[in-house]
Formats: C-alpha cells, sequence, structure tokens
C-alpha cells in the first residue's frame, strides 16, 4: 500500500467528488489533509467524518476566483508545517451552445477550472509554502474527446493538459513534480447532475463503450496517491489517462 505518513497535502474541491474521496484516500495513508472548498458546509462534514477516524483535516473555506488564493496557503502553514503536495480537484462543467455562451460564462469556467490551478502551482512553489513535492491536477479526457455545447469546459482542460508539462520543466529545479489525470467517466455528482437528456445518453453511451465501465472516486483517488508518492519519483510532466479502456 502507498505509504504518506508525514505528507501534508493541500486539495482543492475537498468537499465532495473526487476531492472528498482523495482527501479520505490520502488520510488513511497517513497524510495530513488542507481542504479548500467554497462549500463551508461540506468541508465542515468532512471535518467532521476526519475527526470520528482520527485523521488531520483543516478545512479553508476559499473561492478559487479570488485574486488572494496566499491567505489560504498563509492558514495551510500556520501550524509552521510546510506542504508536500498539491492536489487541484475544485473545477465546474458548463453545457451551453454558442449561441448563448456569454464571454463570463466563458471567463468564469476558465477561471476556477484553469487558472486557478496555475495560481495554486505558482503559490505551491513558493518556498515558504513547500520544499519541493508533487502537483496532480484533475483534467479529463473530454479534452481528447471534443463534443457540442461544452466548449468552455473542454477548452479549460485542454489549456491545463498544455500547462502541465511547461510547469513541470520550469519547477523541476525546485524538487517539484507536475502530473495531470484524465479521467474517463466517473461516477460522481458532477455527471449525474448533468442539464439535458442528450449529455446524459451520451455519458451512457460512453459508459457502455469503456472496457471496466464507470470508475469511481476511489480509482482516482489511488492515482493521485501513486503520484504523491516517492514511487512515482520519476514521472513528471506527464498526463495520465484513467479512463477504463474507453479507447481501446
Amino acid at each position: 500500500m502507498i505509504e504518506l505518513a508525514g505528507r501534508k497535502i493541500l486539495i482543492t474541491g475537498a468537499a465532495s467528488g473526487i476531492g472528498k474521496a482523495t482527501a479520505h484516500y490520502l488520510a488513511e495513508r497517513g497524510a495530513s489533509i488542507v481542504g479548500l472548498d467554497l462549500n463551508a458546509v461540506g468541508l465542515k462534514k468532512v471535518e467532521e467524518e476526519f475527526a470520528l477516524n482520527g485523521y488531520s483535516f483543516l478545512g479553508i473555506e476559499a473561492n478559487l476566483q479570488s485574486d488572494n488564493l496566499e491567505e489560504a496557503f498563509m492558514t495551510a502553514v500556520d501550524d509552521g508545517i510546510k506542504l508536500t503536495g498539491l492536489v487541484h480537484c475544485a473545477g465546474i462543467s458548463s453545457i451551453v451552445p454558442l449561441k448563448s455562451l456569454s464571454r463570463d460564462r466563458l471567463h468564469t469556467v476558465m477561471d476556477i477550472n484553469f487558472y486557478s490551478f496555475v495560481e495554486l502551482t505558482r503559490l505551491y512553489s513558493k518556498k515558504k509554502y513547500s520544499d519541493g513535492g508533487s502537483i496532480v491536477s484533475i483534467s479529463s479526457l473530454a479534452a481528447q474527446l471534443p463534443r457540442a455545447y461544452e466548449l468552455p469546459y473542454i477548452a479549460s482542460k485542454a489549456a491545463m493538459n498544455a500547462a502541465i508539462p511547461c510547469l513541470a520543466i520550469e519547477l523541476a529545479s525546485k524538487g517539484v513534480r507536475v502530473n495531470g489525470i484524465m479521467p474517463g467517466v466517473v461516477d460522481t455528482g458532477m455527471i449525474t447532475a448533468q442539464q439535458t437528456d442528450a449529455q446524459k445518453q451520451f455519458i451512457e453511451n460512453m459508459t457502455r463503450k469503456t472496457l471496466l465501465g464507470a470508475a469511481l472516486p476511489t480509482d482516482i483517488a489511488s492515482v493521485i496517491a501513486f503520484l504523491l508518492s516517492d514511487e512515482s519519483r520519476m514521472i513528471t510532466g506527464r498526463i495520465i489517462p484513467v479512463d477504463g479502456g474507453m479507447f481501446l
């Protein structure tokens, strides 16, 4: 089993979905978790769940569209212990036809899904917040599977995929590894809350084409744990599909 004792990991989107599953998965392996999310109620619930199991969790209510995410990092290391990992799970979906797509909507999706990832990485790489470590960002197989009505979401994930190797090259000298994961169909709230019948049908079709079926959030969390651990010390600048064999 992957061992993460002594690690301190900051996770965005920690109140639900893949982020919450990852927080639990990493804590079970010894990591201390700092969870960022806009959902204060959800963070409180995670905190209570961690307390029952004796795990370390610090919940920080934060808006990824804020111009001052550094406050969250300052709070994260207020105990004098630096971060050893960052996992960017937070993100929003967007299903809207081009004729109805506004500049503001496009900007919002890019801001939460992509711009915040770059800012989080910039802050993490500061010596006062970390001494090396590993960054993992959740992309999507949608970045390689274009479809109508999802331009903002797909563009944001494609931008993330393009940024990861650039960041990995720049941060290698600081001992920071940067990788991404492209899940296929994952059984999370984001999927079950799809807005249209056509989108639901698309997800069902993709699931049928996937050799191993839809993934659970813990299936993604296990790969994140690997990328955060020393077992993956020679992997950086890569975007890894975790798609259950969708394209085979």
